[in-house]
C-alpha cells in the first residue's frame, strides 16, 4: 500500500470564495465554521465567501481564514479513509498540519493563527517586503543578498524558486540585480511586512508564550517542520520549530523531499489553491501529488 503524506499552504493562497465549495457540501465542514465565528467573536465566513479578495488581505484575517479552510478541506480528505504518514505545511500551514496530525484542537488553532496575523502585522515598522525569485540557484541568491545588510531567504521553496524578505529599498536594488543575473521572473510578493526574517523578533516573543501555554498532544503520524525539515512526534521539538519559525527559514524543498525519505509516493494537498501541488512538481517527479 502506498504511504500518504499532507501539505497544506500558507499565507498567499487566500482569495474570494475560499472554502465555500466544501462549506456547501459537507456538515462538518458548516460546523467547522460555526466553531470558528464562535471562538473569533465574528463572522469569519462572511469574509471568506465574499466576492473581494480585499477582506481577506490583512493578515490578522488571512491566517485564521487559511487555517479554517484548510481544516474544513481536511473534513473532505477523510471521507477518502486513506491513512497518512506524515504532514508538512508551508509556513502558516504548519498550524494546519499540527491540527491534521492530533497535535492541536481546531480552537487553539484558530485562536493561533489570530494572534500570529496581529503579532506578525505590528511586528515592525519598518517599510519591508518580500519577492520570489525564479530561475535563480539558492547559491547565487545568497551571494547578492550577502551584499544587503536586512535582506534575507525567508523560504527555500524549490530548486528554482527563492522567496526573498526584509528592507524594502534593499528588496527593490537586490530584485534589479536578479533581473540581471537572468533571473526568470521576479515577483514582489502582496505582503507588507518581512515574514520569516529578524523584523518578526517582536512576533516571535509574543508568539513564544502563546504556544507555550497551548496544550500540545503527541502527534498521531509524523511532523516535519519549516526550521528542521526532520520528522518528528516530539511535542517538545514540535513546539520549539513552530516558534522558532517566525523569524526562520522556511526550509520547504528539503520538507518536501522528506516524504520521499519516508518512503511517501502520494502528497495530497489539503486547502483552497494547488500552489504547493506546482511547487511540488517542480522538486521531484517520483511522488505523485494531488490536490483536496
Amino acid at each position: 500500500m502506498d504511504q500518504i503524506g499532507l501539505v497544506f499552504p500558507g499565507q498567499g493562497s487566500q482569495a474570494a470564495g475560499m472554502g465555500l465549495e466544501v462549506y456547501e457540501e459537507l456538515a462538518e465542514a458548516r460546523s467547522l465554521l460555526k466553531r470558528a465565528n464562535n471562538t473569533l467573536g465574528f463572522d469569519i465566513g462572511k469574509i471568506m465567501f465574499g466576492s473581494s479578495n480585499e477582506p481577506l488581505k490583512p493578515t490578522e484575517i488571512a491566517q485564521p481564514a487559511i487555517f479554517i479552510c484548510s481544516a474544513m478541506y481536511l473534513e473532505k480528505y477523510k471521507l477518502l479513509k486513506m491513512p497518512y504518514m506524515a504532514v508538512a505545511g508551508h509556513s502558516l500551514g504548519e498550524y494546519s498540519a499540527l491540527y491534521a496530525a492530533g497535535t492541536i484542537s481546531f480552537e487553539d488553532g484558530v485562536n493561533l493563527t489570530r494572534k500570529r496575523g496581529l503579532a506578525m502585522s505590528k511586528s515592525t515598522d519598518a517599510e519591508c517586503g518580500m519577492a520570489a525569485i525564479i530561475g535563480l540557484s539558492v547559491d547565487q541568491i545568497s551571494s547578492v543578498i550577502s551584499q544587503f545588510s536586512n535582506l534575507y531567504i525567508a523560504n527555500e521553496n524549490s530548486r528554482i524558486q527563492t522567496v526573498i524578505s526584509g528592507e524594502a529599498e534593499q528588496l527593490r536594488k537586490a530584485s534589479k540585480m536578479f533581473e540581471e543575473m537572468g533571473a526568470s521572473k521576479v515577483v514582489e510578493l502582496a505582503v507588507s511586512t518581512a515574514f520569516h526574517t529578524p523584523f518578526m523578533k517582536q512576533a516571535k516573543e509574543e508568539m513564544k508564550l502563546e504556544i507555550e501555554k497551548a496544550e500540545f498532544k503527541e502527534p498521531g503520524c509524523y511532523v516535519i517542520p519549516n526550521v528542521t525539515a526532520k520528522p518528528t512526534k516530539d511535542t517538545s521539538e514540535i513546539k520549539k520549530a513552530l516558534i522558532e519559525q517566525i523569524t526562520g527559514k522556511v526550509r520547504w524543498l528539503e520538507s518536501f523531499m522528506a516524504f520521499k525519505d519516508l518512503g511517501i509516493s502520494q502528497v495530497y494537498e489539503i486547502g483552497h489553491g494547488d500552489v504547493l501541488k506546482k511547487l511540488g512538481m517542480t522538486i521531484t517527479t517520483k511522488t505523485k501529488i494531488y490536490h483536496i
